[in-house]
C-alpha cells in the first residue's frame, strides 16, 4: 500500500521535466524563429535601400536619414531583444554603415564584371570590302584599317552605352572570307598587281589587334555564312559579350537568323547592324540600331570589270606583217595560170591582227566578249590555214567558284546506242572522254571502241549528274562530274547531290586554261 503513492509521485515528476524539457525546447525554437525574422528585416531594409539609393545618397545618411518611417517599420518587425533599445538615431546610424558597405560591394562587382566585358564585331567579308588604298598599302594597310576600324567600334559601343564606362571593353573583330577570290578581283581591278598581295593584308590586320582575325573559309557562299551564324549563335547568349556588331547586311539569307532577337528586349539593344553595301530593306525592319564606319569600308560594290583594262587597246596594224603579206601576195601572183590574176595568199585584214586580239581568238572558244591575261601573244604571226588545237579550261564566277559550260541536247539515236552499249556493262568515264585512264586494264569499267561524239556527248550529260568532291574548289581539267546542279535553285530533290550549292552565283566572270592563263568575260 505504501508503495503506490511513491510509484504516482515518481511518474507525475517524469511528466513535469520531460513538460519542462518540451517548454525549454519550444523557448529555443521561438528564439530561433524571432532571430530569422530579424535578420529578414534587416535583409528587407538593406535591398529596399541598396535599389532605391545612389552612392551620394547614401553618403549622405550621415546627417539625416529620408526613409526612417520605413525602416522603423521593418526594425518593428523585428520588435525584441537588442534592437527594441536601440534609439532612432543608433538605428540609422547602423543601416548607413550597411548599406555603404552594400553598396561599395555592389559597385566593386559591377565594376569588375564592366571590366571583363567584350564587343563582337561579326564581319562577312563578301560585303565589307576595305577602301582601295588600304589594300593597295599591303601590309601598312592592313595595320591601318585594324586601328581605324577598332577606332570606329570603340566610339560607337560608348555612344550606345553612355552610361557605362565601356573603355576597359575588350573589342573581337573576326571577318570571314575568300581569299582566292577577292584577291583575284582586286587583281581584275588593277587594286593588286598580283594576288598574293593579299596575304601580307591580312596578316597584318590579324596581327595589328590581338583580338582580330582575317579568317580564309575558302570558296562556296555558304561557307562564309555557316561561320557567321554559328559564331554568334555562340557569342550572343554570353552576358560578357556586351555587344554585337553584325556585318553581314549585304544578305538576306541572314534575317532568318537575327529575325529571333528583335523581340527579345534583352538581346535587342545589344545589336547594331553594320551597313558597307546598301543595306537590305528586311534589316532595317528588324528595328536594330544601324552604323556605318565610312573610314573603313566601302560604301558602292566592287564594279563588274575594270574601267581601264591593259587588254582593251584598239586595234593597231603591224606594218611588217602588212609588208610581207603584200609580198607574199605579188609573188603569189606569179603561179596563177594564163596570166590571170589570182591571190591565193590571205587579204592583210585576215593576217594581220593586233598581239592582243588574235591571243584572245587563238582557241576555238574564244570571241571578242574574252580578254585575255598573261603574257601569251605569239612571237610571230603564222598565215598558214591551220586550226589551233582545242584548249581546255574551267569556268569561274566572281567567287571563283567553278561552274560547269553548257551542254547541247544529246541526239534521240546517239542516246538509244549509248543505252544499249552500257547495258551490260557501265563505261569508263575517263577513257571516252578524255581518251586515257589511270587505272588502265585494271579498271573496272568498259574501255572497248571509244564511243562516238553524240554517244560521248550523252555520257557527259550523265557523268555531270554525279558531284564532284570538290565542288567549286575543283582545279581538275579532266575532271567529268558535275560542279553546280543542273537544276539549280529550281530543284525540289531532297536527295541531291548538289545542294550545299543550289544558290552558287552561276555567271561566269573568267576562265583559266592550264597554262595558269586567264581570261575575264567582258560581256
Amino acid at each position: 500500500m505504501n508503495g503506490s503513492p511513491s510509484m504516482d509521485s515518481g511518474h507525475t515528476n517524469g511528466q513535469s521535466d520531460h513538460q519542462s524539457f518540451l517548454g525549454h525546447l519550444e523557448n529555443q525554437l521561438d528564439g530561433f524563429r524571432k532571430s530569422d525574422a530579424q535578420r529578414d528585416a534587416l535583409v528587407q531594409v538593406g535591398q529596399a535601400l541598396c535599389f532605391s539609393t545612389t552612392t551620394t545618397q547614401a553618403n549622405s545618411m550621415t546627417g539625416s536619414y529620408p526613409q526612417t518611417t520605413r525602416m522603423n517599420s521593418l526594425l518593428g518587425e523585428c520588435g525584441k531583444p537588442k534592437l527594441v533599445t536601440l534609439n532612432a538615431r543608433s538605428k540609422q546610424q547602423i543601416w548607413v554603415l550597411y548599406v555603404q558597405n552594400y553598396l561599395c560591394q555592389k559597385i566593386v562587382a559591377d565594376n569588375g564584371q564592366e571590366a571583363s566585358g567584350f564587343v563582337l564585331a561579326l564581319i562577312d567579308g563578301d560585303g565589307a570590302i576595305f577602301h582601295d588604298y588600304l589594300y593597295k598599302a599591303g601590309s601598312d594597310g592592313g595595320a591601318d584599317a585594324a586601328q581605324e576600324l577598332h577606332d570606329q567600334i570603340r566610339a560607337h559601343v560608348a555612344e550606345c552605352y553612355p552610361d557605362r564606362n565601356t573603355s576597359g571593353y575588350d573589342i573581337m573583330v573576326q571577318i570571314f572570307y575568300n581569299m582566292e577570290g577577292l584577291s583575284h578581283k582586286l587583281k581584275s581591278l588593277g587594286i593588286f598587281k598580283n594576288p598574293n598581295e593579299m596575304a601580307p593584308f591580312a596578316r597584318a590586320f590579324s596581327l595589328n589587334k590581338s583580338l582580330f582575325s582575317f579568317i580564309d573559309v575558302g570558296s562556296g557562299k555558304e561557307r562564309a555564312d555557316h561561320k557567321v551564324r554559328e559564331t554568334l549563335r555562340l557569342f550572343l547568349p554570353n552576358m560578357q559579350c556586351k555587344h554585337v556588331i553584325f556585318g553581314g547586311c549585304h544578305d538576306n539569307g541572314y534575317l532568318p537568323t537575327l529575325d529571333p532577337y528583335k523581340r527579345d528586349q534583352n538581346t535587342a539593344p545589344r545589336i547594331s547592324l553594320l551597313e558597307t553595301l546598301p543595306i537590305q530593306p528586311g534589316f532595317t525592319q528588324l528595328g536594330f540600331k544601324v552604323v556605318q564606319f565610312p573610314t573603313v569600308f566601302r560604301s558602292e560594290p566592287l564594279p563588274d570589270k575594270s574601267a581601264i583594262p591593259a587588254f582593251f587597246s584598239p586595234v593597231v596594224q603591224n606594218t611588217a606583217a602588212t609588208q610581207s603579206t603584200s609580198a607574199l601576195s605579188s609573188r603569189s601572183n606569179s603561179f596563177a595560170t594564163g596570166g590571170a590574176s589570182v591571190n591565193t595568199a590571205p587579204t592583210p585584214v585576215q593576217a594581220v591582227t593586233s598581239n592582243a586580239v588574235q591571243a584572245a581568238t587563238s582557241n576555238p572558244s574564244g570571241d571578242s566578249s574574252w580578254a585575255t591575261v598573261g603574257k601569251n601573244a605569239p612571237k610571230t604571226i603564222n598565215i598558214a590555214a591551220k586550226k589551233a588545237p582545242a584548249r581546255k579550261f574551267i569556268l569561274l564566277n566572281a567567287y571563283d567558284e567553278r561552274l560547269d559550260s553548257i551542254l547541247p541536247k544529246a541526239d534521240q539515236a546517239a542516246t538509244t546506242r549509248f543505252t544499249e552499249r552500257v547495258r551490260t556493262k557501265k563505261v569508263c568515264n575517263n577513257y571516252h572522254l578524255n581518251g586515257k585512264c589511270k587505272a588502265g586494264k585494271y579498271c573496272d569499267y568498259d574501255h572497248g571502241e571509244r564511243l562516238s561524239p553524240g554517244e560521248q556527248l550523252v555520257l557527259k550529260h550523265r557523268a555531270r549528274t554525279r558531284s564532284c568532291p570538290d565542288r567549286g574548289d575543283c582545279r581538275d581539267f579532266d575532271c567529268t562530274d558535275g560542279h553546280v546542279c543542273p537544276y539549280g535553285k529550281d530543284c525540289y530533290n531532297d536527295n541531291c547531290w548538289f545542294q550545299e550549292v543550289h544558290d552558287v552565283d552561276t555567271k561566269v566572270v573568267s576562265r583559266i586554261f592550264e597554262s595558269g592563263e586567264q581570261e575575264w568575260n567582258m560581256k
